[in-house]
């Protein structure tokens, strides 16, 4: 019912061609069918960094870039009314915390959340960034000084495995091993490890872990909770864990890293492994990351209404790689403060839901 003759005829044609005969439309299809059945599946589309005349730049990046929606809603839900209570609750809380490479863009994104608000880890409740030299994060003659706390020795992964993609667990052990001796880790409710590249809107986590639906709605079993964020198994862009699934892993990781899951070359990878072995309990929540090219099944764009992704009420979005497209996924999620997840969706992209999480 959202689509004209020319959406309806290209969807005919790409899906259905051998019963329907329809061609490809003569132009391209308007910004229903680029969000409902394509996504901003190139890179481009996604980062938003170079301009270009395509429909599906313009429906990605520019024509609802500017679209402001600060109004607190009128009729809300039971669960988004709950959800709500992140904006003004000092509980849960949270140790926010990243691994950082000395040089390239990793610096950038990070001086330039903390120059512009302190957004992402930095407005957590207690944070910690790590790198292998000292380096100051927050801006020149500003007090105090934020620097990285440091780790000894490379930080460079290998490319290999069976989908040739970066042996980083022995890098990430020396990572987690300082977070583990870090006593503000303890200090907190849940710990939140992320990459440099991934846009975090902490308020957004914090409504989803007060839902009082699903799992997290339940009493923490004795060695913790750790959240999954992709169907097809953690991915490392953000990793949240709670204060005692944390303790758990500091007083076993020694187990881990000598037994099967130290054979694991990726460190999301090593820790799904470790934390089962562990006892540590999951929880799926695959509303917790929204990652580009189609990195966990799910398409590209926001659902309900049909908008660019960084528009869904996700709590992170991953990746953006230089400070201008970190800068404008950020600025769509806080035009739109009241997207929040106000439970833990453990159903994956699949076709009833349009391929969205």
């Amino acid at each position: 019912p959202q689509s004209g003759f020319k959406e309806f005829q290209e969807y005919e044609h790409f899906t259905n061609q051998e019963r329907s005969q329809c061609n490809r439309p003569c132009a391209p299809g308007t910004c229903y069918f680029v969000f409902r059945f394509e996504g901003c599946d190139s890179v481009n589309e996604w980062a938003c960094e170079e301009p270009n005349d395509s429909v599906s730049y313009k429906c990605c990046c520019e024509y609802f870039h500017s679209r402001v929606n600060q109004t607190k809603p009128q009729h809300h839900t039971p669960e988004l009314l709950n959800a709500m209570r992140a904006f003004n609750s000092t509980a849960p809380t949270l140790f926010c915390t990243a691994m950082m490479m000395p040089c390239g863009y990793e610096t950038d994104l990070l001086r330039a959340q903390y120059a512009n608000g302190k957004l992402g880890l930095f407005s957590c409740d207690q944070f910690a960034v790590y790198s292998n030299r000292t380096i100051q994060l927050s801006p020149q003659g500003e007090h105090p000084v934020v620097e990285t706390g440091l780790i000894n020795g490379s930080l460079t992964g290998v490319l290999g495995g069976e989908f040739h993609t970066v042996l980083n667990t022995a890098v990430f052990l020396r990572f987690w091993r300082k977070v583990l001796d870090n006593k503000h880790a303890y200090e907190c409710d849940w710990v939140v490890k992320l990459d440099p590249d991934t846009v975090f809107v902490p308020v957004r986590l914090k409504a989803l872990l007060l839902t009082q639906d699903g799992p997290l709605a339940k009493e923490e079993p004795e060695k913790g909770l750790w959240l999954n964020n992709c169907r097809l198994g953690m991915h490392g862009p953000i990793e949240v864990l709670s204060v005692r699934a944390l303790q758990t892993f500091n007083h076993g990781h020694a187990k881990c890293e000598k037994g099967k899951p130290a054979k694991r070359g990726q460190e999301d990878w090593f820790l799904r492994d470790c934390f089962t072995e562990l006892g540590i309990d999951r929880v799926d929540a695959y509303n917790l990351l929204f990652e580009g090219s189609y990195a966990c099944d799910e398409r590209p764009s926001s659902w309900h209404p049909y908008r660019p992704p960084c528009f869904a009420p996700q709590v992170a979005f991953h990746p953006f790689k230089s400070v201008d497209s970190y800068m404008h996924c950020f600025n769509e999620t806080k035009n739109h403060p009241y997207a929040l997840p106000t439970a833990s969706i453990d159903v994956g992209p699949e076709p009833s839901n349009e391929r969205h999480a």
